[in-house]
């Protein structure tokens, strides 16, 4: 996990958008999940993605996501 390459998602944080800017941190390893420092909300780091809030197992989603392409 590395904060530098995800920005804050919150649409009302001054940060949103802004990558390398040192706000984001590791909020929780085992969730994968970040905060932000300006908003200090927390956020997930599939948030954005086909994997966010996954009920199924990752790996059957990427082969079904493959075979449609």
């Amino acid at each position: 996990m590395d904060p530098q390459k995800t920005f804050c998602p919150n649409p009302s944080c001054a940060a949103r958008g802004q990558l390398d800017q040192g706000n984001i941190k590791v909020h929780s390893h085992t969730e994968r999940r970040y905060r932000c420092t300006r908003c200090n909300k927390t956020f997930a780091a599939t948030k954005g993605t086909p994997l966010y809030r996954l009920q199924k197992d990752r790996q059957l989603v990427v082969i079904v996501l493959t075979l449609l392409t």
